[in-house]
């Protein structure tokens, strides 16, 4: 009898053996003894291997018969998790070269999610020359390390650029109007004084930047054999003019076909906005670390693939074929047949872009909680074409994930007692695991439970239970000696803060979670600690929520809505309790029904902290001018707006509209 070790489970593994295969090539077992994949197997095991396969005698066994020849086709016999594998051509690094990467990871119980991304080296379309319009943003969010490090770069940028005379460089500068500081022009220490120079001032006006471009371009002769590249770099969304540059950009389009926009965002997250989509070409995300490598890379006018196709085998041995549903590519398209997924990015591929395709993957159930190893592909192609060279790359590796780990547990029991640990369990990842938690006993200490060590990846579907992560887990005993802060009662008592009762039950999941997005205490973070927050349920138990949610401090109610990253936590009043409880609902959370403030006539008696209160007046006028006035066609009215508003001087204490 055999152990595989690639996953085709016990039921597989207890096959009686019958037959004889008469196919296996020579070949193929010297190429698997050669593979360093052979971890754990000696030539003794493999001779056993090899005795039992050439003792198998009957061709009926479809199932086993196609699980050994796989075996010898791949190699190998997995015994570690592969969670990606990479694809390159041989001269990757190089222009125009690329690299495939195909990572697996389980997502939920019996569920896999297989990427494969293709990541190429930018190349020069062509050899033109460049005229590069620089578009900065100087507005007043850029100040400080932003604008410092972006004059830094485009300084970088210039002397690269202008390494060729033929070269040009223009800048404009836009705030909440624009600026042409230079036309194209090649002068390289005028281009950098003028650079060194700026300064950030006012709001954020893509519309007028926009148009500056088009006047810079008024008499601009298009060549053939030169580029001309926009680069608009900005930190911000329009906040002046919008969205009227939406239309300025498709002029520019239509008066000046070879003009490419690329648009750079600038320290704003991780998501291209729509406002930059809707004004560029192409989209870049820098961050001041990478912001002179994007400028370099989108000043560059890259050539396209006039072939690019991926051909991914999915594993069907282990994982069910998805459907279309299941499959999601970032460009091109895909085609289904058998096990076999051939996405092809056409001729839209341009090096230097990094391109996904995802495959959400079931396992097949008779595998779900058997222990091994699961390999997601069988084999994979890449056939591509850029200029001369014209290629098709093969190989066999795949992602292999590992779908068991183990729960151990550990008594640490003090010196001198004997204590009986519970058996350690393998377990499938992402299926709830109950933990055993039984009492333990010490004479002359006091067992306070059980917990998992480094537990900030576990997900807990309630305070025992919780989903396997893809790794060991380890859950300890506590103990404290009786001795130490006992009460008369002969109990330990540990006095928990707001912040741990949050941080308890959003690892429970009921009513409270970890809050992972963008929030206000993000923009100084001057803590570590993580931010929780309470969300409620559908318990029909409205008391026992309203109980959760609230704590009483000087004979009050205060709602508890999440803590900050310096330990802290946001409370709001919630009326007064009831019998030592806080069921509140409607009238009986507010404080008063009267108007906190009957005054209206300054913005300093906005919100709950006044302001200084400045003199205002109000005067009525007779609208002559249409081109700034708001008509409502429908009410006859017009309505009358100010464009800027300025505060006045000390002596003029007044806001100039």
């Amino acid at each position: 009898m055999i152990k595989s070790y690639i996953g085709y489970g016990e039921h597989m593994r207890r096959k009686k053996l019958k037959g004889k295969y008469t196919d296996i090539k020579v070949s193929s077992l010297s190429k698997f003894i050669k593979n360093n994949k052979l971890k754990l197997i000696t030539i003794s095991s493999f001779l056993v291997v090899l005795g039992t396969i050439l003792l198998i005698n009957s061709p009926k066994d479809n199932v086993f018969k196609s699980s050994y020849k796989k075996l010898l086709a791949n190699n190998g016999i997995y015994t570690e998790e592969i969670k990606s594998i990479e694809i390159t051509t041989d001269d990757y690094d190089e222009p125009g070269s690329f690299k495939i990467t195909k990572s697996a990871e389980w997502t939920d119980y019996g569920k896999a999610k297989l990427t494969i991304t293709a990541d190429s080296i930018i190349k020069e379309k062509n050899n033109n020359k460049k005229d590069i319009i620089l578009v900065m943003d100087v507005s007043g969010s850029m100040d400080g390390k932003k604008l410092n490090k972006a004059k830094e770069d485009a300084f970088d940028l210039t002397n690269k650029i202008l390494e060729d005379e033929a070269n040009q460089i223009g800048l404009i500068t836009f705030d909440s109007n624009a600026e042409i500081v230079f036309n194209l022009t090649n002068d390289i220490n005028a281009i950098n004084d003028n650079i060194n120079s700026l300064t950030t001032k006012g709001a954020t006006n893509y519309n007028d930047a926009l148009k500056k471009v088009d006047n810079m371009l008024e008499n601009y002769q298009e060549q053939n054999n030169r580029d001309l590249i926009v680069l608009f770099l900005t930190d911000g969304n329009p906040c002046n003019d919008t969205p009227n540059e939406v239309s300025t950009y498709k002029i520019l389009k239509e008066k000046y076909p070879s003009l490419t926009i690329q648009g750079i965002q600038y320290e704003m997250g991780s998501s291209i906005t729509e406002a930059l989509k809707n004004i560029s070409d192409n989209q870049f995300n820098a961050s001041i670390d990478t912001l002179g490598n994007i400028l370099i890379e989108a000043s560059t006018n890259p050539a396209s693939y006039e072939e690019f196709i991926i051909t991914d085998y999915i594993d069907t041995d282990y994982f069910e074929m998805p459907d279309e549903s299941n499959i999601k590519a970032s460009i091109g398209s895909y085609e289904l047949d058998g096990n076999k997924i051939t996405w092809n990015l056409g001729d839209t591929y341009v090096t230097g872009n990094n391109e996904e395709l995802t495959v959400n993957l079931t396992q097949k159930e008779r595998y779900l909680d058997e222990e091994g190893f699961y390999p997601t592909n069988e084999k994979e192609s890449i056939k591509y074409k850029l200029g001369e060279e014209n290629e098709t790359i093969s190989s066999h590796d795949t992602p292999v994930l590992k779908n068991t780990y183990e729960v151990i547990y550990n008594t640490n029991a003090p010196v001198g007692c004997n204590v009986e640990t519970p058996e350690s369990e393998k377990q499938t990842i992402n299926k709830v695991v109950t933990m055993k938690t039984p009492e333990l006993y010490c004479d002359g200490y006091k067992f306070n439970g059980w917990g998992i060590a480094n537990d900030d990846d576990i997900k807990y579907i309630n305070k025992s239970s919780f989903k396997m992560p893809a790794r060991n887990v380890y859950i300890n005993a506590t103990w404290s000696k009786q001795s130490i802060n006992k009460s008369m009662d002969g109990t330990i008592h540990e006095k928990p803060t707001l912040y741990n009762v949050l941080k308890a039950e959003a690892k429970i999941g009921t009513y409270a979670q970890e809050y992972t997005g963008e929030h206000a205490d993000a923009y100084d973070r001057s803590g570590t600690e993580k931010i929780y927050y309470w969300y409620g349920s559908n318990n029909t138990n409205a008391n026992t929520i309203l109980d959760k949610f609230n704590v009483i401090f000087g004979g009050f109610c205060w709602q508890m809505l999440r803590t900050t990253d310096t330990g802290g936590v946001k409370l709001i009043y919630n009326g007064t309790p009831t019998n030592g409880t806080c069921n509140n609902t409607g009238e009986a959370q507010q404080i008063g029904t009267s108007k906190f403030n009957s005054s209206y006539n300054s913005p300093a008696y906005v919100g709950y902290m006044y302001n200084t209160v400045y003199p205002s007046q109000s005067k009525d006028v007779n609208p002559t001018n249409t081109e700034t006035m708001l008509y409502n066609a429908s009410l006859s009215t017009a309505y009358w707006y100010a464009h800027n508003v300025i505060w006045g001087t000390p002596t003029q204490n007044r806001y100039n509209l």
